[in-house]
């Protein structure tokens, strides 16, 4: 992504500077109402934070990319890490630890909660969590903030609370360039509304999809609708369902757009495909997805301080850094809806 691209997010987010005033001792005016996450983050000196091992480039453990783990194996053990206040640890500063474009948001949640809470140090403690286990590691208490890919949905808020949206995108395909062209080839040469394989023409064929996450649900209420004949082979996470398709057992993989091109680029970098083209992201949006930071419920003020850093960030137009570091290699520039969502969440901070 070039300077431009950057500048897009920037040129949306820097003259909001002059909707609000800056506040005065903004850490001493910290909300009054009494929150347990924060209790809890100053009586033991630790926030826990949820990842996902392989949701590039959101949450990903680059080592285990490298080295992918047998199905049903552990998540290898992630060392604690101390951060000091003012410091925003650079996860990519060794390949022990999770990285990826929600860790960073999650990195500058941190930097500003110390900031807040006067704590001059705090220990940060990874867990890794899957589409069937992060609302509940909320819930247990395992996890404090959730830092993946997960989409805010009207269902998901009846259990957990979300920040503002950091992220816009929706459900594709990823699929074998050499089958689409065979199914085109048998159909005329007939394609969608995008001039490519749409999910229409995947009639009778297997795709493999997570459990648990809005794409699953969009392909599942096609279905019922009779929009749809495909057979559904939900799996676990990404990793499953890629094996699966790189294996054959599947004819497609369903998850959002930009997952998929992370997915590609990875699987190209280490020369797991054919060609660089062998796998190509097909057809329309099948829904649209907004990602955001998972909470527990009833935590104003915590989400308060998480939201009030991503203003910040919005605001000042830093995100289009953050964005750049992550998407840029996948050439992947910053949607209109993306930056629509930037400039309305760019709150002032208004006296």
């Amino acid at each position: 992504m070039g300077k431009s691209n950057l500048a897009r997010v920037a040129a949306f987010t820097v003259p909001l500077l002059c909707l609000g005033t800056v506040m005065p001792s903004l850490a001493e005016q910290v909300c009054k109402e009494q929150s347990e996450t924060l209790t809890k983050v100053r009586k033991d000196g630790e926030i826990r934070l949820g990842y996902r091992p392989a949701s590039i480039p959101f949450s990903y453990l680059p080592h285990q990319l490298e080295a992918p783990q047998p199905e049903g194996a552990s998540p290898p053990k992630i060392p604690a890490v101390t951060v000091e206040r003012q410091t925003v640890l650079d996860t990519e500063s060794t390949s022990d630890l999770p990285r990826g474009y929600s860790v960073d948001l999650c990195m500058q949640v941190i930097n500003e909660l110390m900031t807040i809470l006067n704590l001059d140090r705090l220990e940060i403690t990874f867990v890794a969590i899957d589409p069937s286990s992060r609302i509940g590691a909320l819930h247990e208490k395992n996890i404090d903030l959730e830092c993946g890919s997960t989409s805010i949905t009207v269902a998901r808020g009846s259990e957990v609370d979300f920040s503002h949206v950091i992220f816009v995108t929706g459900t594709k395909l990823l699929v074998r360039r050499r089958m689409a062209e065979e199914i085109q080839r048998a159909q005329e040469g007939s394609a969608g509304p995008t001039g490519e394989l749409e999910i229409e023409d995947m009639r009778g064929r297997r795709i493999a999809v997570s459990g648990d996450t809005t794409n699953r649900d969009a392909l599942e209420a096609m279905g019922a609708k009779s929009m749809i004949d495909v057979e559904l082979e939900i799996v676990p996470d990404h990793e499953i369902g890629i094996d699966m398709l790189l294996a054959g057992e599947v004819d497609g993989y369903a998850s959002d757009d930009i997952l998929l091109y992370g997915v590609k680029k990875r699987l190209e970098d280490a020369k797991r495909v054919e060609a660089p083209d062998d796998l190509i992201v097909t057809g329309r949006f099948l829904s649209y997805d907004l990602y955001g930071l998972m909470m527990r419920q009833n935590e104003s003020c915590f989400r308060w301080i998480v939201n009030k850093r991503l203003s910040d960030l919005f605001r000042s137009g830093e995100i289009g850094a953050i964005y750049e570091r992550w998407f840029a290699a996948m050439n992947a520039p910053p949607s209109r809806l993306f930056r629509s969502a930037v400039t309305l969440q760019a709150t002032p901070l208004g006296q």
